[in-house]
């Protein structure tokens, strides 16, 4: 038997991804420890050939770095350039002929998406009955699974869904134990578990001794709280980097831009190089998020590098930062100032030997393999 292990990206982040997007980037770095991993695949599917690709808008100018056993598919030439509100729609319906050509060529294909976005949830029960349809005729099997990168939009909407997915082969996966907890009771039986994202290690350069500057390293949107960064950094003196796209302009005009100068400065959207240098030289990471956060990839990256982190107590992120040994976990802007005075104390080592254990993209890869067989219901 053979196995298609498919992922789905979205068109707006081109693969491999070079600046900001965390989604892409757990795809990216999944399919290519899978692809590393296909002699386990096939002793625990007991399957003679695996494939794992990754579909979405390529980056031919930096793809050359990526593992030979894994196929990339380029939508570019696909792509309608009109950008509407059904640009959402066409990608899917161009996901779907994909996942179509390569069911024909496979007995087995695991689609895993890490496709969230506005209008394709609205197509995504159809796209997979026409499959299922299609699988059982040709005496095929699918499974489905979406990994939910951020919230569902309109989530208390489309708890529809939660009776359609399961008889589609379809399961949603959570990236945190909070985002679980949070949405199981909207999807009561199509969402399965939690598995945390992992990241490559060894591509974050560990670095003991920290510069004098502190770091806001996310999008310039207002539930990412940069504006809170900046007021704790006025308040105590610091010298503070910010750098991510600008979500809101408005935001940023009236609540970012005005501070800048001095010792606060905006450095944009920086690449991969000087985004690991960042990191790896500041003192902490400051993310004071507004929101219930799903997971907070860049957490993780931070700890990597042996760089603690500052966060108010939301969402996923007690699940990631050990208070008082990794960093701190806030509830107010006052704790915050205080605790940004402890930063010294901690052990860069600890973030690092932490991230190892519990946030490696091997650690991720295993938990998948284990739901995948667990989907596709092999006993071999």
């Amino acid at each position: 038997m053979r196995l298609a292990i498919l992922h789905l990206t979205h068109y707006s982040v081109p693969i491999p991804p070079l600046y900001y997007g965390g989604s892409e980037r757990v795809a990216w770095w999944l399919a290519n420890e899978q692809s590393l991993l296909k002699h386990i695949f096939r002793r625990y599917f007991s399957l003679s050939d695996v494939q794992i690709a990754i579909i979405g808008v390529v980056d031919r100018d930096h793809v050359k770095g990526s593992f030979k056993g894994l196929s990339l598919y380029d939508v570019t030439t696909l792509m309608n350039k009109t950008l509407n509100i059904a640009r959402d729609w066409s990608y899917m319906t161009i996901l779907n002929w994909f996942i179509h050509k390569l069911l024909s060529d496979y007995d087995i294909l695991i689609a895993h998406s890490h496709v969230l976005q506005r209008n394709s949830w609205l197509v995504l029960p159809l796209l997979y009955k026409l499959h299922k349809i299609f699988s059982e005729r040709a005496k095929k099997y699918i499974a489905y699974i979406v990994t939910l990168h951020y919230d569902p939009p309109l989530v208390k909407n489309i708890t529809y869904f939660d009776s359609i997915l399961p008889r589609l082969n379809t399961a949603l996966i959570a990236i945190s134990k909070n985002q679980y907890l949070r949405l199981k009771k909207f999807f009561k039986r199509s969402l399965l578990t939690y598995i945390h994202n992992g990241i490559p290690v060894e591509r974050y350069p560990f670095c003991k001794t920290k510069d004098n500057f502190y770091l806001y390293l996310g999008a310039i949107h207002p539930l990412k709280g940069p504006h809170i960064a900046i007021k704790v950094a006025r308040k105590l003196g610091l010298k503070l980097y910010l750098a991510g796209p600008i979500r809101d302009h408005n935001y940023f005009n009236n609540y970012i831009k005005p501070y800048l100068g001095g010792k606060i400065h905006y450095l944009g959207e920086v690449d991969e190089d000087t985004k690991l240098s960042l990191l790896s030289k500041a003192r902490a990471l400051l993310f004071p998020v507004l929101r219930e956060e799903y997971f907070g990839l860049v957490v993780v990256e931070a700890m990597a590098c042996g760089t603690p982190v500052i966060a108010f107590a939301r969402g996923a992120l007690p699940e990631i930062i050990i208070h008082g040994k990794t960093g701190f976990l806030t509830h107010n802007i006052c704790e915050f100032v205080e605790y940004i005075k402890l930063v010294d104390s901690l052990d860069p080592a600890e973030c690092r030997r932490v991230v190892e254990s519990e946030f490696s993209v091997e650690k991720m890869t295993l938990k998948y393999l284990m739901l995948y067989r667990k989907l596709v219901k092999l006993t071999g």
